[in-house]
């Protein structure tokens, strides 16, 4: 899956604007990464083994399936048992720490090429929201990811929450934590700080923004934009400074949280509100408030912090770009560290795809949301398993790069569509007992 001839020809050449995200790849990269892992010379070494579970993650194909692209590319010899108890084991080997650095920093340095060209006023602006994923049903995943308590047991999977600090621009994952149970994101989002710069700005929706949240960030030098939450907005008491903006000062609540004490926070913080309308034609307008420690009305103009927040959507559809195109909403693996390795690896791919995308858009001078995501990734896969790829490699990138750039989406602004299936269901009843259960009244004739 992952294009190493096409990889070498292009650091070698230097034909990308995004050599430092691939380079983060290299064999070299990878092995330093999980030195000391095994010193035995085995089939399936970290390189190779780590191709393969891209491809089986890229393709949500099976072990089996997987192990055979293997052999096809040249990446396992030809010898290689098509048995899968070898691959696995080798899975469970597998650090995972080694797995999700890899992932996160291709995240990161993707981020960085961007320095300089599509940045909000010159400042990176950062993503946060939360997610899940569900596991396979095995007593290992439901006892350290339980499932929702208003489910009955055995009828529900497990469920990892997942907090994301992404890109804007770039897309590219720069931070995930990972946890169990649901109401956990602000404790995620704090850990998330550790990958916040200073001048970074951080977008978000209603559920941050806490007092204890935004005073901590400022004094960091993070500024935030964030949709208002339940805190209540009286025009009355602050201090207007424009059409539907406002300065107001927030005091020190008596119980900021448990995971500070207040003394460590300052009296009183400024926040300016900002109340728009956000409409088109024929439909019903739609008021929001925003609350932002931008608070210069003439650097940060209003209309600006709107649609920028508006953008804020562009994390949802990229979610659905990892849960529904990568098909990694449901994982597969039967413990929760495979789960994991899992979910790092699929970030990885994910990663190097919006590098592809990033590259085409730099090349081709159009905007990156503009390109098809599943396009890129059909693309990239047929490219890796093309007869150009071994005869030129560096053509082979250039075709990818171009057909990139033309698989763009139409210009489609507040494109709605029903979230309702077309196509009817089996009609078989949902499953109200647990499995074993249910094929024991199977047997004794209850089908009821």
């Amino acid at each position: 899956m992952i294009f190493y001839n096409i990889l070498n020809s292009i650091i070698k050449f230097k034909t990308s604007g995004i050599e430092s995200v691939l380079m983060s790849i290299r064999e070299e990269e990878i092995e330093k990464v999980f030195a000391g892992h095994t010193r035995r010379r085995r089939i399936y070494d970290v390189v190779s083994l780590l191709r393969v579970f891209m491809c089986q993650t890229g393709t949500h194909g099976s072990c089996r399936e997987a192990i055979a692209r293997g052999v096809q590319q040249g990446w396992l010899p030809v010898t290689t048992s098509p048995g899968t108890s070898a691959y696995c084991n080798a899975r469970i080997r597998l650090p995972e720490e080694g797995l999700r650095m890899l992932a996160l920093r291709t995240g990161t340095l993707l981020e960085d090429e961007l320095r300089g060209r599509w940045f909000f006023q010159d400042r990176q602006v950062k993503v946060i929201d939360g997610s899940s994923v569900q596991l396979p049903d095995t007593p290992e995943n439901q006892a350290e990811y339980p499932q929702p308590a208003g489910q009955k047991k055995g009828c529900g999977f497990p469920v990892m929450s997942i907090s994301v600090l992404m890109g804007l621009d770039s897309g590219g994952i720069i931070d995930v934590e990972t946890t169990s149970g649901t109401g956990y994101e602000h404790p995620m989002f704090r850990e998330l700080w550790r990958s916040l710069k200073k001048g970074d700005i951080v977008l978000g929706d209603a559920g941050y923004g806490s007092y204890a949240e935004i005073a901590r960030l400022t004094e960091m030098g993070i500024d935030c934009v964030f949709k208002k939450g339940i805190r209540k907005f009286k025009p009355k008491e602050a201090v207007r400074i424009g059409d539907g903006e406002w300065l107001q000062t927030w005091d020190r609540p008596s119980s900021p949280g448990e995971w500070i004490d207040k003394d460590h926070l300052r009296e009183s913080i400024t926040v300016r509100v900002i109340r728009a309308v956000v409409g088109r034609k024929g439909y019903r307008c739609r008021k929001i408030t925003l609350i932002t420690t931008l608070l210069d009305p003439d650097k940060y103009p209003k209309a600006k912090l709107v649609e920028l927040y508006q953008r804020r959507w562009e994390m949802e559809l990229r979610f659905r770009d990892i849960k529904t195109t990568m098909k990694l909403e449901m994982l597969r693996c039967k413990t929760p560290s495979g789960c994991r390795k899992e979910l790092w690896v699929g970030l990885l791919l994910y990663n190097i795809i919006r590098s592809l995308m990033l590259d085409a858009a730099i090349r081709h001078k159009i905007s990156v949301s503009r390109i098809s995501y599943a396009g890129t990734l059909a693309g990239f896969n047929e490219t890796c398993v093309g007869i150009l790829v071994r005869v030129d490699p560096l053509l082979a990138y250039e075709v990818l790069i171009r057909s990139i750039a033309d698989c763009q989406n139409p210009y489609r602004p507040e494109r709605i569509e029903p979230r309702k299936l077309k196509r009817r269901p089996k009609n078989y009843r949902l499953l109200m007992l647990p499995r074993e259960l249910e094929r024991r009244l199977l047997k004794i004739g209850n089908t009821t």
